[in-house]
């Protein structure tokens, strides 16, 4: 780095960041030195919305990891992680520097960029969640340095517009909160859920603060003489312990105030006692039995089946002196990992780089493949989000196969995803279960606890019906990719069906007809139009989308070099004799569209080379303005007799109602008229706005439909299209 980009004061803070770093990891000091150069380096000029240096940012995201424990290469990429994104590093340069595994790590933390091609916003983010996981499936450690990121930017947030933090809050609330638990990160989920807790309902943080608070208050009050009576309990039973008192976090405490008034919530206090095996866990659980009564169906052994985000203790709750009290037991290592996850995972087994602990994998595993693409545009981008947040949310449910193997599922999961989560194959054949025992339907929730039988046939083969029952993305994949071609052509026909009705109630009837429909979207760009029948299927917003770029490009547009200048919307052409051009018929004729002359009005024509003759209102400014050469071009016109048809230009304003394509359609042809285009923007204020054309004949069906037009509920401006406009 240049160190004239940076203050004194700067430097300092960067300089002491480096000495920390480098002393947590004494071997790679030379390395973790080099990635804070070339990050201090890239980055210098940057600024953060609040005026720090933006390298400030990678550096702490990288004291958070390395504070957690993990390893050189974790924080490294942490360091790192900013540049392919900002700055003109790219991931060669990464490679060159600090191996294949950095380079990895940070192009997948890296969001999609804002210029990918053919992206909506929630495609770009949808997108960057995919890379994401896609790239933890690879390497899991990928995901703490996201969540230290998101950490630090939420503890840096103050600089941000009120609505572009409330965005974030709630982002991390429905993804990445719940991402650091499945992930056992309880220390900074419990972060991530507080700070965003108090962006997301301040009312609702100060509330759950002042309950913490009295609480954390009664603990050293109340707590003291318990811990007293348990630790002599658990000397005499020959055990040595930790033993201290435990809150909930302010944003659990929130969630449980939506369901019960302060004075009735439980669960707030605990105890939590830390012995050093697995056995003392039970030793010391038989001996706090011995000293205070256990309540009835309140304990859990989390260490003999452990949760998927490989959180192990026992829990009870017991009755002391009249208090109820739930007592969490556990090892050191299991603490450690209950606090800090796969961060702790990786300090006493290293095995991030390999994808991660074995229940964290198959989370990852399951997460990717309900990620890898299935399509393109705004349903496959659905598609995948919900795939991922039932992963996210998906509560734990223990079974176990008839040789004791333990298999985790989303709680309500049946038969058919047991099988699947044994092997594809047998989830394809799968014909029958037995649960405890006894037969059971395959498409039943299965109890907790259960052990499950799978029945299979070679003849068997996966049902569509399944998909209704099943709750894992792998189960879903597999059936939706043996039914693909029917699934797909179903949801095409349902697509095509609504596209009709639509495009009839539009006064569009012409166009639904199946060899003009496919013409017209191809037309629009769209090579398969199956494809846009499935998307107007699986998402209606788009079904309006679609109609309204086939009514815009019902007719041809374009523009002759050196003509004189027209509206956007398709030119008018005048019916045959409708115009005499020097009191002669059989001379082409149009239209104008800037000034849309109606029979009455006082008209010229201007020589179009190639064209024919445009027909404009005398007071055209395109025809006043007229100098030199292209004046000499005019020509006298006058209209035939108002009983010929012709084009008539409408500007419009409506207030956004249900059914409004439909209802200026039918005032259109209930006047006797014809509609040749329409096109209406959205504008603000729940307005749409735009210009129609309108094929008559004569000055009274124009008058009539004017009026079936302003006669709409809700119309705002129905009137000629103005001069030139």
């Amino acid at each position: 780095m240049s160190r004239a980009d940076y203050s004194p004061t700067e430097r300092r803070r960067i300089d002491a960041a480096r000495e920390e770093l480098a002393e947590r990891f004494p071997a790679e000091a030379a390395l973790i030195s080099q990635a804070v150069e070339l990050a201090a380096r890239h980055h210098a000029g940057q600024r953060r919305k609040s005026g720090e240096p933006f390298v400030f940012h990678p550096l702490e995201v990288a004291r958070i990891l390395a504070r957690d424990g993990l390893g050189h290469e974790t924080v490294i990429a942490a360091l790192c992680h900013d540049l392919i994104e900002d700055t003109d590093c790219t991931r060669a340069e990464l490679e060159r520097n600090f191996g294949a595994a950095v380079a990895a790590i940070v192009e997948g933390v890296t969001k999609v960029s804002r210029s990918a091609a053919k992206l909506s916003p929630s495609e770009r983010k949808a997108g960057t969640y995919q890379k994401l996981i896609l790239a933890a499936a690879s390497d899991a450690r990928v995901l703490p340095v996201k969540l230290a990121d998101r950490l630090h930017n939420l503890r840096t947030i103050a600089a941000l517009r009120r609505d572009r933090q409330q965005a974030i809050a709630r982002e991390t609330l429905l993804i990445y909160a719940p991402l650091a638990h499945r992930l056992g990160m309880s220390r900074i989920r419990t972060e991530l859920e507080d700070r965003s807790l108090a962006i997301t309902d301040p009312a609702a943080y100060a509330e759950a603060s002042a309950i913490q608070a009295e609480h954390r208050s009664r603990a050293e009050r109340e707590l003291g003489a318990l811990r007293g009576e348990l630790e002599k309990a658990l000397e005499e039973a020959g055990l040595s312990a930790e033993i201290s008192a435990r809150v909930k976090s302010r944003y659990s405490i929130a969630e449980k105030l939506k369901r019960a008034e302060p004075d009735e919530l439980a669960d707030v206090l605990g105890l939590r006692v830390i012995v050093e095996t697995t056995e003392q866990c039970y030793l010391a659980l038989g001996a706090i039995h011995a000293l205070w009564p256990p309540k009835p169906g309140t304990f859990d052994d989390y260490i003999a089946t452990p949760r998927a985000n490989l959180y192990q203790s026992l829990h009870t709750t017991v009755i002391a002196h009249g208090a109820t009290v739930e007592v969490q037991i556990r090892t050191r290592e299991m603490d450690e990992i209950a606090e800090y996850g796969i961060a702790a995972h990786w300090r006493y087994k290293e095995t991030l780089r390999g994808g991660g602990p074995r229940t964290t994998r198959r989370f990852l595993e399951l997460a990717a493949e309900g990620q890898r693409p299935s399509g393109e545009g705004e349903q496959a981008v659905a598609a995948a989000y919900e795939a991922l947040r039932r992963e996210l949310f998906a509560e734990d449910l223990v079974c176990f196969t008839p040789r004791g193997d333990v298999k985790l599922l989303p709680e309500g999961a049946c038969a058919i995803d047991f099988a699947y989560a044994i092997h594809s194959e047998l989830g394809d054949r799968i014909t029958g279960a037995r649960v405890d025992g006894r037969l059971y339907p395959i498409t039943k929730a299965l109890p907790q606890g259960a052990v499950v039988e799978i029945v299979a046939s070679d003849d068997g083969e996966p049902s569509v019906d399944w998909l209704e029952a099943v709750k894992t993305n792998r189960a879903r994949s597999r059936i939706r990719a043996h039914h693909q071609a029917d699934l797909e052509r179903e949801q095409a026909e349902a697509g095509r069906e609504l596209l009709v009705r639509e495009l009839r109630r539009a006064g569009l009837a012409p166009m639904a007809r199946p060899e003009i429909l496919e013409e017209a979207l191809a037309g629009l760009g769209h090579r398969e139009p199956e494809e846009v029948m499935r998307a107007v299927a699986a998402d209606h917003s788009q079904l309006r989308y679609v109609v309204r770029r086939l009514i815009r490009e019902v007719a041809p547009r374009s523009q002759a070099p050196g003509s004189v200048p027209e509206t956007g919307l398709p030119r008018p052409r005048a019916r045959e004799g409708a115009v005499l051009v020097e009191g002669q018929q059989g001379i082409p004729t149009r239209l104008a569209g800037c000034c849309h002359p109606e029979p009455g009005d006082e008209i010229t024509g201007f020589v179009s080379m190639g064209r024919g003759v445009s027909v404009h209102r005398s007071d055209c400014p395109n025809i006043t303005g007229l100098r030199g050469e292209r004046r000499e071009r005019l020509i006298g016109v006058q209209w035939a007799g108002e009983d010929r048809t012709f084009q008539v230009a409408l500007d419009l304003a409506y207030l956004n109602r249900p059914g409004l394509l439909h209802r200026i359609a039918e005032a259109v042809y209930g006047a006797g008229a014809e509609l040749v285009a329409l096109e209406l923007r959205e504008r603000s204020g729940g307005i749409v706005a735009g210009r129609c054309q309108l094929r008559v004949a004569g000055s009274q069906q124009s008058d009539r439909a004017r009026g079936r037009l302003a006669g709409i509920d809700g119309a705002m401006r129905v009137a000629r299209a103005a001069s030139g406009s």
